[in-house]
């Protein structure tokens, strides 16, 4: 009866360290979708950081074409491109069928 009992033992014993071994591979497996995830959200981190700069600039950028722009429209009212015209900005030619008005 002792050696059956021994022999239940050794055989839960071997059991349990099944058991451990599946769990130290699932953890090691958890380990490394961790790192996996850790880069994927580095990257993530990475690019957003990007993307914010060159919004950055994309901004700066339009801001200075449109003062640039207004600045132009402001130089471009000064002239009179017809000696007849009665308001700065208006472009037409008789001999020709088109006719540009710039805003001011």
């Amino acid at each position: 009866q002792t050696a059956r009992l021994l022999e239940e033992i050794i055989g839960g014993i071997g059991q349990v360290a099944d058991l451990v071994g599946e769990i130290s591979s699932a953890s090691r497996e958890q380990v490394v979708g961790i790192e996996q995830v850790n880069e994927a959200l580095a990257q993530i981190d990475q690019v957003t950081q990007s993307n914010a700069a060159s919004a950055e600039e994309s901004a700066a950028a339009a801001s200075e074409l449109s003062k640039l722009a207004n600045e132009l429209k402001k130089q471009i009212a000064y002239f009179r491109l017809m000696s007849n015209s009665p308001e700065p900005g208006i472009v037409s030619q008789e001999k020709t069928d088109w006719a540009i008005h710039l805003e001011h």
